[in-house]
């Protein structure tokens, strides 16, 4: 049974500080009714977080990146780079988190799972 806040508690995030697994234990909790398997399983979940991390990290960079232009003032351009900047290396350090060994990655998924998906194609 899960007890909502119940993971709330961890001091881990990404290099920059801006993303915190409490915040992504909290959507989870917010988006499932019952927690996945894999979410009591520690490494399984650093292994999602840092997952969510690139993926929000490179989502955020891409969207900012768009808006910088040559004719950008340099009072709005220099802080504009250095938040590319840390939202790069939070993508990166989360890209590095990911690619561990397989031994340390999350179980593919069960045959029926997988049949489930082929069905769905």
């Amino acid at each position: 049974m899960h007890v909502k806040g119940m993971m709330t508690a961890h001091t881990e995030r990404s290099p920059s500080g801006l993303f915190r697994m409490s915040v992504w234990e909290n959507d989870m909790e917010r988006t499932y009714t019952q927690m996945p398997a894999w979410y009591w399983n520690h490494a399984e979940r650093r292994w999602h977080f840092a997952r969510w991390v690139e993926m929000e990290a490179s989502g955020m960079a891409m969207l900012l990146a768009r808006h910088l232009r040559s004719d950008t003032p340099l009072e709005t351009a220099g802080p504009t780079r250095r938040m590319l900047d840390l939202l790069m290396h939070d993508a990166h350090w989360a890209q590095r988190a990911t690619e561990q060994p397989a031994a340390q990655q999350p179980p593919a998924p069960s045959g029926r799972t997988a049949a489930w998906r082929q069905e769905k194609s």
